[in-house]
């Protein structure tokens, strides 16, 4: 349609007839003005981007103050355990002293009155003993002279006479035993049961300095542990205020951002002087 328009608009009516006009190049439209971007999109951008940075600070903040929160708690739980082992060490550190001296008056009671006292008492059972033979060797001598010129009774003679020999031969073996049970006592049982229980003091002894050189190594890890927590706490609090100073840092920009944008539409609707 728009080349018919252009033939009509070349031909000229005059009295009625039709006459054919020059060629008349048709007046292209004017350009429409392309209009200029807008800048509410980049705005919307960067508010959201603001929005965004300041949701991490305010996460940041929260976080660091559930840290602090944490690590103030594991600190509290740190000193209740100190506490605790300090209870448990005073405890294994009276133990110990009392084991030692229970073993030490073990040994000195062992020493001054149950060793001499057995010692006597091996003794004094081994005189019974020899006593014993000597009486026997003395009775069976007796009978042996009375019996020697007595003609008559000759079994019951014989009868007493073997009586006596077995009686001298028992006390005679009793008397080796008695002698062989001192010796060992003396040389033997006493000593081992003095070295055991010498060793058993000791041994008490080293148990409490044990004790105390893993009270001090605990001292020290416990040191450890309560610096490092509270060190830690020291780290998040400083953390802590420079995330808060960073979110009122980020408020001021974002408020002084706002206040020059509002003032921006009511300098441009002044008149220029």
């Amino acid at each position: 349609m728009p080349a018919l328009r252009d033939r009509l608009a070349r031909l000229t009516i005059v009295g009625g007839v039709i006459f054919a006009s020059a060629t008349i190049p048709a007046q292209a439209a004017p350009p429409q003005e392309t209009p200029a971007p807008t800048s509410a999109a980049a705005a919307e951008d960067e508010a959201a981007k603001a929005e965004k940075e300041r949701r991490e600070l305010a996460r940041k903040l929260d976080r660091t103050r559930r840290d602090i929160e944490l690590a103030e708690m594991r600190l509290q739980k740190t000193r209740m355990q100190n506490e605790i082992a300090e209870q448990q060490h005073g405890l294994a550190a009276a133990k110990a002293r009392k084991d030692i001296e229970v073993a030490a008056r073990k040994l000195k009671n062992f020493r001054e009155k149950s060793k001499p006292e057995r010692i006597n008492r091996a003794d004094l059972s081994l005189a019974y003993s020899q006593d014993n033979v000597r009486e026997s060797e003395q009775e069976l001598e007796q009978l042996e002279i009375m019996y020697k010129d007595d003609k008559f009774a000759d079994k019951t003679k014989e009868i007493v006479l073997e009586r006596g020999r077995r009686r001298l031969e028992r006390a005679r073996r009793s008397l080796q035993l008695e002698a062989e049970a001192n010796d060992f006592l003396k040389a033997e049982t006493l000593p081992l049961e003095e070295l055991e229980q010498d060793l058993a003091l000791k041994d008490k002894q080293d148990s409490l300095e044990k004790t105390l050189r893993e009270h001090e190594i605990a001292l020290i890890d416990q040191r450890m542990g309560l610096i490092s927590g509270e060190a830690e706490i020291t780290k998040l609090r400083d953390d802590l205020a420079d995330t808060e100073r960073d979110l009122k840092d980020f408020d001021r920009k974002q408020a002084e951002k706002a206040a020059k944008a509002a003032s921006q539409p009511a300098s441009a609707s002044q008149p220029a002087k």
